[in-house]
């Protein structure tokens, strides 16, 4: 093996268990899985855009269904972050000030 594609592997899979472990000190044995980070849902702010709400998964697997349902999570991921990242605490836009 290739001193590149060696260190190209080493990386990618360290990358893949990077915050994985649920170990505090190097050494540690794993005790937890990973917790699912949940999606940005920002509270509704008089003056802006209502947040998007989350599709559903689909209760049939198909290729069509889960495009589907990925597209529309991805969209409203999307509108969700840049208005958490666009109004503060009090409501007001960053931008606006």
């Amino acid at each position: 093996m290739e001193r590149r594609d060696f260190l190209g592997a080493l990386a990618g899979s360290l990358a893949g268990l990077a915050g994985c472990t649920g170990a505090d000190t190097v050494g540690e044995t794993a005790t937890a899985a990973c917790e699912p980070t949940p999606p940005p849902m920002p509270e509704s702010e008089p003056g802006f855009p209502a947040p998007r709400l989350y599709p559903d998964p689909p209760a049939q697997l198909t290729r069509e269904s889960v495009r589907s349902f990925v597209e529309s999570f991805e969209r409203a991921h999307r509108f969700n972050s840049v208005l958490a990242d666009h109004v503060d605490a009090e409501g007001h836009s960053a931008t606006c000030r």
